[in-house]
């Protein structure tokens, strides 16, 4: 070990920083990798997943700190090298786990795997966790500084993670992950014998080389149930070129023996067929086709689908795709004679693709002069515009497998919400129309609950009759709603009762619709759909919506829960009818959320809390009212900081556009920004429970106006650069982090000098509060929004602030 001029020990800082920066991205990389493997939503798991990692080692070095004492070099060694080769391997073993949530249901072996991969990942957390505690421990005179370090390390990784992704893909970022630690432990070798120095160096090398030199080792694999699977078990199928970012991996495949016959919501009376394509997944899930375009001239089967009808209504002179993906929606409107097309799409690789390697493939349709490429949000976009479009166009971007599982339940988007459809009315020519063709669910689900949310829109726009403004039809599998922003007049209804009649389309419902009209090809048992639209428009509305079988509510950016229907009433019902499919109902995102939640209640306790009573039994001989407010004040710090950071999180992916950036600026700003508090609270010399509750009304007080302005803010936000937005991001993460980084340490002195016995267990019930609140919050976040997240953790800092102990 290093020594300074004094022959005093020196804190092994920077070996601390790089773990730290190691065990960051480590966690950010999760979220990529996780997605390409099973699925999105993986935000809250992965923090959790963290944070148990975290507690445990806390719960492991308190049992065995007497023990570990005169190893300070073996023991930060071994477990830098534990989180080093661990995270490696645990990857590829993750990769082997034969979860399938779709059989979760009807599966008991499924309920074991997901808590096995649960823990299976916490294992180099909780390596990297224990030299970081090790140090914290044996340094004790210089933690302040250590602790510094830490936070430093950690919050450049946050950000330094994603320009990685730009360069390399997630597997090969996961090396250099590997390779932080590797160094971190190697730091703390100066002093040891040379042969083993050189044995450590030689030793771990050739580990790292192994997997740059079978580069297969590493190669995702995603579960049996991605479509992507699915797809490469069909004779012919072959992955013809990948390309990976922080948005997600690009896979593209070709079929020569079986061709791709991707034509969503084609009329089964069709006589034309979709050209060659090439199927275009990301992180393994179905994003749509490239099609083969010899001429200019779209392809003729466009005319036969459901998303078709909108451009007849229209002069379509000027047209609005939002989602372009593999260009197929801007093909659509070349072919209708759109002269002017303004495409949307958020994947930077996706647009190089197009517009070099594929672009002769593709008619390259994203270098034609009609058509101009935004690369962004649709949300940023259309905040950013003064344009006025004669049509805007959004069609399902996620796979109909994903929507038919609801696997996306817990996923935010705020291409559907209430603020988002008033933006794109906004927009409009005065004729204009806005259409959406989505995957038709039955019984009816994201029709229902569309059609509401553009109800509530219309109605807030002071419109008395919204029915006037609103025209569905559907076929056998998708459906197309469109508003119409002056109403549907007597030549477009017959214009939609033509287009229907001729491809044997269903009508569902437009302006003066007749029931005899509705269901007369692809019949249904009963016209659930034009039922309950008319419902919708009509005086029972909200008592309709409130004993749906399924949540159907309008969608806001508070509750951004689109393909969220699961409602805890109908839970019952839906598993006591197993033979009449009443478990494919269930949305499995949803549920499978609940199961994680209820393994890390079970995580937490088994792993910090239980080992925490096993020590001297110390807490025993305090008196009851103080163990007491010992478990309300951690455990309420554990739920409020949780649920502010996840809030803050999910909020910010509104303005930055996705969850990766979101997690990692997020991450980074209350890591060092809470460090700072924490350092910060010796210099007040208040009595403790008024600085507590001066802190905690703070904390309050920014996060309530937050909840007020920051919608506001985001708005104008939107057109600056993607670098702009995190340093606002950052500097709004400021002062709130700033603060709660205080309670915890002022609560920890304090215990520690009336009861240095419960410490220990004040850390693991802060550290179980934590692990169940990063989960808990995205739960609470689908049933009352993050306003009522938010609202919660300023409730949990000021009751806090009333029982210190």
């Amino acid at each position: 070990m290093q020594t300074n001029t004094n022959s005093t020990p020196a804190p092994p800082v920077i070996a601390v920083a790089l773990i730290s920066a190691g065990a960051l991205s480590y966690e950010i990389l999760l979220t990529r990798l996780l997605a390409n493997i099973h699925w999105h939503h993986l935000v809250t798991m992965v923090i959790s997943l963290a944070l148990l990692g975290y507690g445990t080692s806390g719960t492991f070095l308190t049992l065995l700190q007497h023990r570990l004492k005169n190893h300070f070099t073996l023991v930060f060694t071994t477990n830098a090298l534990l989180f080093a080769f661990g995270s490696i391997g645990v990857f590829l073993l993750a990769q082997q786990i034969p979860l399938n949530p779709l059989e979760m249901a009807w599966d008991r072996r499924q309920l074991l795997y997901l808590p096995g991969l649960y823990l299976l990942l916490a294992v180099p957390f909780f390596g990297a966790a224990n030299c970081i505690g090790l140090a914290l421990w044996h340094f004790h005179s210089q933690s302040s500084r250590l602790y510094g370090f830490d936070l430093l390390g950690a919050g450049i990784s946050a950000l330094a993670v994603v320009g990685i992704l730009t360069l390399l893909p997630a597997t090969q970022a996961l090396l250099i992950s590997a390779l932080l630690g590797v160094i971190a432990g190697g730091m703390v070798l100066p002093g040891q014998k040379q042969w083993l120095k050189s044995a450590y160096w030689l030793g771990s090398f050739a580990l790292l080389a192994v997997p740059l030199l079978m580069p297969q080792l590493l190669k995702l694999k995603p579960a049996d149930y991605k479509d992507l699977s699915k797809t490469l078990t069909v004779m012919g199928a072959e992955i013809i070129d990948r390309r990976s970012g922080p948005l997600g991996e690009i896979t593209l495949v070709r079929n020569q023996e079986i061709p791709f016959r991707h034509a969503p919501g084609m009329s089964l009376a069709s006589m034309a067929l979709p050209p060659e394509q090439l199927a275009l997944y990301v992180d393994g899930n179905a994003a749509g086709v490239i099609n083969r375009v010899t001429a200019k001239q779209a392809p003729t089967y466009l005319e036969n689908l459901t998303s078709s009808l909108p451009h007849l209504l229209t002069n379509n002179w000027k047209v609005l795709v939002l989602g372009s993906g593999g260009g197929t929606n801007i093909l659509q409107a070349l072919h209708f004679n759109a002269q002017k097309i303004d495409a949307v799409e958020s994947n930077p690789q996706l647009i190089k693709l197009l517009q070099h390697k594929y672009g002769s493939y593709s008619g390259n349709i994203y270098n034609r002069n009609e058509v101009t490429v935004h690369t962004t949000e649709a949300r940023a976009f259309i905040s950013g515009s003064d344009n006025q479009y004669d049509l805007i166009t959004l069609n399902a971007t996620d796979s109909f497998a994903g929507a038919a599982t609801g696997l996306g339940a817990q996923n935010e988007s705020y291409l559907y919400t209430r603020q988002a459809i008033d933006d794109y009315l906004g927009h409009l020519q005065p004729n204009g129309i806005l259409s959406f063709t989505r995957w038709l669910r039955l019984p009816p689900r994201d029709s229902l609950k569309l059609a509401a949310t553009i109800i509530s829109v219309l109605q807030k726009r002071g419109i008395k009759e919204p029915g006037n403004h609103i025209a569905m039809i559907r076929g056998w599998k998708t459906f197309n709603l469109m508003i119409k922003k002056d109403g549907f007049k007597t030549d477009d209804i017959t214009a939609i009762r033509n287009f229907s009649r001729k491809h044997s389309f269903d009508l569902v419902y437009f302006p003066g619709i007749k029931k005899s009209e509705i269901n007369r090809y692809n019949r249904l048992n009963s016209p659930q759909l034009y039922l309950g639209i008319n419902v919708l428009l009509g005086p029972t509305a909200k008592r309709f919506i409130d004993n749906y079988k399924f949540d159907i509510q309008p969608v806001s950016d508070d509750r951004p829960y689109f393909f969220n229907f699961s409602k805890w009433e109908t839970l019952p019902e839906l598993l006591q009818l197993p033979s009449q499919g009443g478990l494919a109902q269930l949305d499995l995102g949803y549920w499978i959320q609940v199961t994680t939640l209820a393994q890390a209640i079970i995580a937490a306790i088994v792993l910090i809390l239980l080992p925490l009573l096993f020590l001297k039994r110390e807490n025993n001989v305090h008196p009851a009212a103080l163990r007491n407010r010992t478990l309300l004040y951690f455990g309420l710090l554990g739920f409020a900081f949780m649920f502010l950071e996840i809030a803050f999180i999910q909020k910010f992916t509104l303005l930055l556009g996705h969850p990766i950036y979101a997690i990692s600026t997020a991450l980074a700003g209350f890591l060092v920004f809470a460090g700072i508090g924490s350092l910060r609270t010796k210099q007040f010399n208040i009595e403790k429970s008024r600085l507590l509750l001066w802190i905690t009304s703070a904390i309050g007080a920014i996060a309530f106006i937050y909840l007020l302005l920051l919608p506001n803010l985001f708005e104008p936000m939107q057109q600056l650069p993607q670098w702009g937005k995190v340093i606002i991001c950052l500097l709004l993460i400021a002062p709130p982090a700033f603060l709660m980084g205080m309670p915890f340490p002022i609560g920890l002195t304090s215990l520690g000098n009336k009861a240095s016995g419960l410490t220990p267990w004040a850390w693991g019930i802060n550290g179980c509060a934590s692990v169940i609140g990063a989960i808990l919050a995205s739960l609470l976040a689908v049933e009352i929004g993050f306003s009522g997240l938010v609202l919660s953790a300023i409730g949990g800092y000021l009751l806090a602030a009333l029982v210190p102990p």
